[in-house]
């Protein structure tokens, strides 16, 4: 009879198995915290930075003071605060996809449930963190409409946090 041929590499048949190495689907390989950290620091890195891309490119509606203290958007101009929402999930998504892929490739070692609980909480919590950088960077180009003459026109963010009042 002929020697059965391997179709994937394996244990050499002749030597021992030793105990208590046995693998499991919480430990895919070994956990090389270097690589998960990079990652996570380049996650942060890139939701910063397209915050503040988004911040100052995004479009946003225009507003009228109407006397001091008081302002309002049109009601024409109540598709842009969609707008604005959209191209900030669209570019969440991009980076959620980008990381992922980076995850895939960069840290091998993490793959298997405990790398999908690591990338599912990276990506949660920076996307809150991008949703705070969003708002600043939006706090320092936009002007305070309560010190804006009546009659004068500005542009107002959008709410990222969704579940935040308009004012």
């Amino acid at each position: 009879m002929s020697e059965p041929v391997m179709l994937a590499p394996g244990p050499d048949p002749g030597l021992p198995v030793g105990s208590g190495h046995g693998a499991s689907a919480w430990r895919a390989n070994v956990l090389v915290s270097a690589q998960l950290i990079r990652l996570v620091v380049g996650v942060a890195l890139v939701s910063a930075i397209a915050a503040i891309v988004w911040a100052y490119t995004a479009p946003m509606p225009v507003g009228i003071v109407v006397r001091a203290g008081l302002a309002a958007v049109p009601s024409d101009q109540m598709s842009r605060y969609f707008d604005g929402i959209g191209w900030f999930s669209m570019g969440l998504l991009a980076i959620g996809v980008l990381a992922g892929s980076a995850f895939w490739w960069l840290a091998r070692t993490w793959r298997g449930p405990i790398g999908v609980l690591a990338l599912t909480a990276t990506t949660v919590v920076y996307s809150g963190l991008a949703i705070e950088v969003a708002h600043a960077a939006l706090r320092i180009r936009l002007p305070d409409r309560t010190t804006l003459p009546a009659g004068e026109t500005f542009l107002h963010g959008p709410k990222l946090w969704l579940a935040a009042p308009v004012d």
